[in-house]
């Protein structure tokens, strides 16, 4: 090829080239070994509004920046591997400017000639994350605030509820010497004034003692309902046998022949607290002896399962059993099904029951039909041995 066609053919590719270079949306420098700048394009200029020599460049740079941007490209460099750095410009007019700098090495056969250094302008980025941070640390103090706020108003609120909840629990036990006082004197009036009465006035003073009677009954069960939900329990293992055994013993009304209770024994170690099993488990066995039909004797069979590290224990019972629409309202604090003639009670049992038996991890619940007695189950953590 002549050596005018090998020139123009050269002139056409700087030509492209540097076509190419001016059209790029970065900045673009070719460098010698030591840092100096060959060829660069208006892009690169324009970015911080200087020529880039060498003592520009580092001058241009942000003093909080300069020593880390400086120290990394020299160690790049000497070392002749590929640079990149974020770093802030001074611009010539007085604008900072957000770069990201990249520099990779030109070799030929192997001999590191110089590098292409790229810089593309970042600053509306950073200035959006800043902005963000900004944001973010505003939503913080705020959402600071609120939690803080939230936490005062809870503090507040909690001293209140607590002492509203000692005013009621005051309340209701003062409630009870006046109703006491009540009975008490009704009753002495019957005994001592009663060739005074007539029967109609004696069934009247019975009525009021009666009353009395059952309202204070009701009180006593608000009160204990009061501890359960207030109180602090201690979580340990317990023996269902000893249980049951210590409740049987001590209730007179669960003694043969008046009742028929057959336990199928070890009933099982559970995780409870000793006095609210204890009270869940009489309020149980009470219930299966007293809603009976006239003239039957009570039979209550106890038996229980352990599967997936719980027992269930079961008591069934012959009594008048209870339609399915009433399976969750027995659970109600102070609801009866039945007249309290014929079956007394306040209906404070079995809601006691529950809450004991949610204060110790466990739950109870009932199969049963009209006129087919009930099966009882409560479950509890099982004891690993």
């Amino acid at each position: 090829m002549p050596a005018s066609e090998l020139h123009r053919t050269a002139l056409l590719s700087e030509a492209r080239l540097k076509a190419v270079l001016e059209n790029l949306p970065v900045g673009v420098v070719t460098l010698d070994t030591g840092g100096n700048p060959l060829q660069w394009n208006q892009k690169f200029v324009e970015l911080r509004g200087l020529e880039p020599e060498l003592s520009t460049w580092i001058n241009a740079l942000h003093p909080d920046d300069r020593e880390r941007v400086v120290q990394s490209w020299r160690d790049a460099a000497v070392r002749g591997e590929p640079w990149n750095a974020v770093y802030r410009f001074l611009h010539a007019d007085g604008r900072v400017v957000w770069v990201s700098a990249r520099a990779a090495p030109l070799r030929i056969d192997g001999e590191l000639l110089g590098f292409v250094r790229t810089l593309e302008d970042i600053s509306v980025l950073k200035t959006a994350e800043e902005r963000l941070s900004v944001a973010n640390r505003k939503l913080q103090e705020q959402a600071g605030k609120l939690e803080k706020q939230v936490q005062e108003r809870t503090a507040k609120m909690q001293e209140a509820l607590a002492e509203l909840d000692r005013l009621s629990y005051s309340i209701v036990h003062d409630m009870r010497a006046p109703l006491r006082a009540m009975q008490g004197f009704s009753e002495l009036v019957v005994e001592n004034y009663a060739e005074r009465l007539d029967e109609q006035g004696k069934d009247f003073l019975r009525r009021i003692a009666e009353a009395s009677k059952r309202q204070d009954e009701l009180i006593s069960g608000v009160l204990a309902y009061h501890r359960l939900v207030r109180g602090d329990f201690a979580i340990v293992p317990v023996n269902l046998d000893s249980i049951l055994t210590g409740i049987l013993r001590t209730y007179a009304n669960l003694q043969a022949p008046q009742v028929e209770i057959l336990a199928q024994k070890p009933l099982g170690w559970v995780l409870a607290h000793d006095t609210l099993l204890t009270q869940t488990i009489s309020a149980l066995l009470n219930n299966a002896i007293k809603f009976v039909a006239d003239g039957v004797t009570p039979k209550v069979k106890i038996w229980s399962v352990k599967s997936a590290g719980e027992v269930t224990m079961w008591v069934k019972d012959n009594g008048i059993g209870i339609a399915p629409e009433y399976h969750e309202r027995i659970f109600n604090v102070f609801e009866t099904l039945h007249d309290s003639r014929s079956y007394p009670g306040t209906g404070a049992g079995l809601p006691l029951a529950r809450r004991a038996l949610q204060r110790m991890n466990g739950a109870i619940g009932v199969q049963s039909e009209f006129g087919k007695g009930s099966r009882f189950w409560i479950r509890l953590p099982a004891v690993t041995r």
